[in-house]
């Protein structure tokens, strides 16, 4: 049979390269290439039965993890792995079987000596005189982004016992390719293989069809990119620390909002509980001089007791400051101010509010506090520059008192701001609707009415995107899948064409 011409390279990837000194040239980011016509036996040979391969490369390489990262498939030999200068030696004892196709892989095995860059190489032989020719070819993307996955591990499997028959990983464009397929029934699955093990950990980010069990009788191009995502993790805390004397915070990747809290057996008030989010709050409670305390957390899906140790924590001087960066308000928002600390009391007669531009006093200023902050409302007024006074224990907290703060606020008027009038075509089912500044999330929107244009009011000038979320379980989040059930990530819908918003300009847009 006449020599068959091959790429053994079914793709090179290539490791980041580091920060270093500056040396005479250009950095080696390229993964170390065989020499394919030197390569013994040839690949693709057939009526293979040799018990050995050499495979020279155009450069000095050493192995990374052989009796790991070098494997065949179907398992029917144990390979020893040498190297001697440029060439690598793949020797096995084992008898193989007649009439089959075996493919060698080097899953990152070989890296250059010096910049330690590896490569996935793939050496095929049949033992009798065909080879397996079945391919399949798929692409990875990002369940939240979008965004094509590099390095992702795409491998087919043996439904009874998940042993990995064929396996590629996935280029920068989220491309892979599986070639050299015998027909079977094979499960697929698309995951990070973080440990480099072929084997699918519940950590770890995964992809899969909805019906992930297959016959493939023919070479496949699936053209419907499969979407990776982080599965739900076990519940746990995330972090629990103190902040501030007398302040906690706990964070955890389940729902806090309605748990109970303990400190040294005692039960935290509702009141000194503060909602950050769902699965992050915030506890206030004045422990005296304790160098150390036992946190209890009793939450429906997470029971947990934590030991919080603190040095010597002086008590911070008790400050306030706007709940805006920018001390700009917009016309619709609450003038809000954060202490740092749990405060439980306002002497408003220690409270100045004062019209900047004429250096008047404003009367009939309204105060209210809660936990850590305090809301102030004002009359009608003239003016848009005031500036709030809190003089000298004003602010009583559970660890002290206030000095002096003079906090400037600037109220913008509705003329500072643009319209946007939106109208969702595509969408006539429950969405969690995302307005992006700068990629960061500016406004969300739920329980649309897609009957009529969304008003979105007091935007400031600016360029703007959307994102959709399909939330099929109207929970108001975005939620990932599950494996066992099969159940893919809710789907996220981007519109990357940037909306102009203009002060007192009010725009249409229709999201398509």
């Amino acid at each position: 049979m006449a020599r068959i011409h091959f790429i053994i390279l079914v793709f090179i990837l290539s490791a980041c390269a580091q920060v270093g000194s500056l040396t005479g040239g250009s950095k080696d980011v390229t993964a170390p290439q065989p020499i394919d016509e030197k390569i013994t036996p040839p690949n693709e040979s057939t009526y293979f039965s040799s018990k050995s391969v050499v495979i020279p490369f155009k450069e000095f390489i050493r192995l990374n993890d052989p009796g790991k990262n070098i494997r065949m498939i179907p398992p029917h030999a144990t390979i020893i792995a040498k190297v001697k200068g440029r060439d690598l030696y793949l020797n096995w004892e084992d008898t193989l079987r007649d009439n089959t196709t075996y493919t060698i892989y080097l899953n990152n095995a070989v890296k250059d000596i010096t910049e330690g860059n590896d490569t996935i190489i793939q050496y095929v032989f049949s033992t009798g005189e065909m080879i397996d020719s079945l391919s399949y070819k798929t692409k990875i993307v990002d369940a939240w982004t979008n965004q094509p996955v590099n390095k992702c591990v795409v491998g087919l499997f043996d439904t009874e016992t998940e042993e990995v028959h064929y396996f590629s990983e996935t280029n920068a464009q989220g491309e892979a390719t599986l070639n050299y397929i015998a027909p079977n029934k094979f499960t697929l699955i698309a995951f990070i293989d973080e440990n480099n093990d072929l084997i699918y950990q519940d950590h770890e980010k995964i992809a899969f069809p909805t019906e992930n069990v297959f016959q493939l009788n023919v070479s496949i191009e699936d053209t419907v990119p499969l979407r990776l995502f982080t599965p739900v993790q076990k519940a746990r805390i995330r972090s629990s620390k103190p902040v501030a004397k007398g302040v906690f915070n706990v964070t955890a990747n389940r729902p806090l909002n309605k748990a109970d809290f303990y400190i040294d057996s005692v039960l935290i008030k509702e009141d000194h509980i503060k909602v950050l989010k769902e699965d992050s709050i915030l506890i206030f409670q004045n422990t005296g001089e304790a160098k150390k305390i036992e946190l209890i957390i009793d939450a429906e899906q997470i029971k947990d007791t934590l030991k919080l140790r603190f040095g010597n924590q002086r008590a911070a001087h008790i400050v306030v400051k706007s709940l805006h960066k920018s001390n700009e308000f917009a016309p619709s928002d609450t003038l809000s101010f954060w202490c740092n600390d749990f405060i439980e009391e306002l002497d408003t007669s220690l409270v100045e509010v004062i019209n900047m531009k004429d250096s008047s006093r404003i009367y009939g200023a309204i105060f209210h506090f809660f936990q850590d902050e305090i809301q102030l409302f004002l009359p009608e007024i003239e003016t848009d520059e005031v500036l709030v006074l809190f003089k000298n224990n004003a602010i009583k907290t559970s660890h002290g008192f206030n000095k002096d703060q003079p906090i400037e606020l600037y109220l913008k008027h509705p003329e500072d701001f643009g319209t946007i009038l939106l109208t969702l075509p595509e969408f006539n089912t429950s969405i969690v609707l995302q307005m992006l500044n700068k990629g960061k999330v500016f406004r969300e929107f739920y329980d649309l009415d897609f009957n009529s244009p969304l008003k979105i009011k007091e935007v400031p000038t600016g360029n703007y995107t959307f994102r959709v979320i399909e939330d099929e379980n109207n929970n108001y989040k975005w939620d990932v899948g599950d494996y066992e059930s099969r159940l893919q990530a809710e789907k996220v819908v981007f519109y990357s064409k940037k909306i102009r918003v203009r002060a007192n300009w009010e725009i249409n847009v229709v999201l398509e």
